[in-house]
């Protein structure tokens, strides 16, 4: 019968013994902090990037004890962007044939921005009449968008927050969260999930413009935020508890936030009164539980790895995760380590996690491709398992969800991705290749 497998992570890696004087392709490995932010409505994957960085910058990639912080966008798409893209496009294409397909200015519009159309309105007088009759349609389509998900959260989306929750549970870091706007109805199972796994004391929530009615830790609404104010006309948000000025016409940071609900115009606005600042209470929550989330405790192997793929499944059986790397050495729950990496444990049972780690040892990490599948051992026919990969360098860079057919046993069926490991300018980049077969 197969057993519980849990590798002794002190043993030599391959034939190859580990030796912390041997040269180190990843950062030091500290047990610190993962940042996860979860995107508000109507932010694109590039903003969502964007407002992950300003993130960094703001709080730095250290914290007061000199640990690490590591930052991670959980990007949600809002729930009928297109159709809010399509609404703007057709009302400025009323006012020229020119402006036809003209994309970006729904985005400049929805951020605030406003340049381009201010120099368009030089030219086209109702530019920026279009502007505002579109805030009239989204101050009640928004708020209705945002309604459509308060009863649930989309599952696929959800599943790959846990598991990028798994990776940082078994990396030994402690989770402060942080969501603007609906990003908070992400944010709620999310923390749920991790205090499941991880020590309450070692998680933590702040919640910016909650869309949600209930809260995972304390929050930060201003009073002109039209968007979540709107939302109290259907069902129950938490109180206003910051006062900001107009902001119209005068704007902030030099731009026009029509809905003062945008993270990056209203939120972490630095340019506001002291006393009207949503920044500075965003900026206290932030550094108190930078300051009193508990530290945790993992081995420093695991911990400094760099890629790790990650695999879990919804229920109970026995799904098995099978990496090839380059020189053909399978590595599985039977053969736990290879010449470039291990398996930390194998899930018999339901749910995952297993984790494959790719060494930081320069000498023992090939290059070449590193060809990820999975098996059905048993009872797992029909299971959805996610398969995610996530590198030191750059976070998540792929997340598979995949539908696992018959048993199987030791057989891997069920090719997911390959990731090719390769020298650019001196230094080790991976990357995913096609799905492998």
């Amino acid at each position: 019968m197969k057993t519980l497998i849990k590798c002794v992570l002190s043993l030599s890696l391959g034939m190859g013994v580990v030796s912390s004087h041997a040269a180190s392709v990843c950062e030091p490995a500290t047990q610190g902090t993962a940042f996860l932010y979860f995107n508000g409505v109507n932010t694109t994957f590039v903003k969502a990037v964007s407002s992950t960085e300003k993130l960094k910058e703001i709080y730095g990639i250290q914290d007061a004890n000199g640990r690490d912080i590591v930052y991670d966008l959980m990007y949600n798409p809002t729930e009928g962007f297109g159709d809010f893209a399509e609404v703007f496009d057709q009302r400025l294409s009323e006012q020229s044939d020119e402006l036809n397909g003209r994309f970006e200015l729904f985005f400049e519009a929805l951020n605030g921005d406003g340049e381009l159309l201010e120099q368009l309105s030089r030219v086209l007088p109702r530019a920026i009449e279009v502007r505002d009759e579109f805030s009239e349609y989204l101050r009640a389509a928004i708020p209705a968008s945002i309604t459509s998900l308060q009863q649930t959260a989309p599952n696929e989306v959800l599943t790959g927050f846990r598991t990028r929750i798994d990776a940082h549970d078994i990396e030994g870091r402690r989770l402060l969260m942080l969501a603007h706007s609906q990003g908070n109805l992400f944010l709620n199972p999310s923390y749920d999930y991790a205090v499941s796994k991880i020590s309450p004391s070692s998680v933590g929530a702040v919640q910016v413009a909650p869309a949600s009615s209930t809260l995972r830790g304390n929050h930060i609404l201003a009073d002109l935020d039209l968007v979540i104010n709107a939302l109290r006309l259907v069902g129950d948000v938490p109180n206003n508890n910051v006062t900001i000025p107009a902001i119209r016409p005068a704007g902030l940071n030099g731009k026009k936030d029509f809905l003062g609900h945008g993270l990056l115009e209203i939120y972490l606005n630095n340019q506001l009164p002291e006393q009207m600042s949503p920044r500075k209470l965003i900026d206290a929550e932030v550094n108190r539980l930078l300051s009193s989330l508990e530290y945790r405790f993992t081995d420093a192997e695991s911990n400094s790895a760099f890629f790790t793929v990650t695999l879990t499944w919804d229920g109970a059986g026995d799904v098995d995760l099978h990496t090839f790397e380059p020189d053909g050495r399978q590595v599985f729950y039977r053969n736990p380590r290879g010449n470039s990496g291990f398996l930390d444990v194998d899930n018999t049972v339901a749910n995952g996690p297993e984790h494959y780690y790719a060494t930081c040892e320069d000498s023992l990490l090939q290059r070449g491709v590193y060809e990820v599948k999975l098996a059905n051992f048993s009872r797992a026919e029909g299971r959805i398992a996610t398969v995610q990969l996530s590198s030191q360098r750059n976070g998540v860079l792929s997340t598979r969800r995949i539908n696992m057919g018959p048993a199987t046993g030791d057989e891997p069926t069920l090719g997911v991705f390959g990731i090719n490991v390769e020298n650019r300018n001196g230094v080790p980049v991976a990357t995913i290749t096609a799905s492998v077969n």
